[in-house]
């Protein structure tokens, strides 16, 4: 009996882990690709303001 109540709370456990373990691995994905998105926003934007200064620097600014 005591045997079976430990086994059930292992597999339990080992349920439960799996279940968090595969939501934090989605979110984990999902925040890692929302960070990705971000710095290559951010590294266009650079980009683009780098080239409208230097665009106004030729012109004279």
């Amino acid at each position: 009996m005591f045997l079976a109540v430990i086994i059930v709370f292992i597999l339990g456990i080992g349920a439960f882990l799996s279940v968090f373990l595969n939501v934090m691995v989605r979110v984990m994905f999902v925040f890692m690709f929302l960070m990705g998105a971000l710095l290559v926003g951010l590294a266009g934007l650079y980009r683009q303001l780098r080239n409208f200064v230097i665009k106004t620097k030729k012109m004279g600014w």
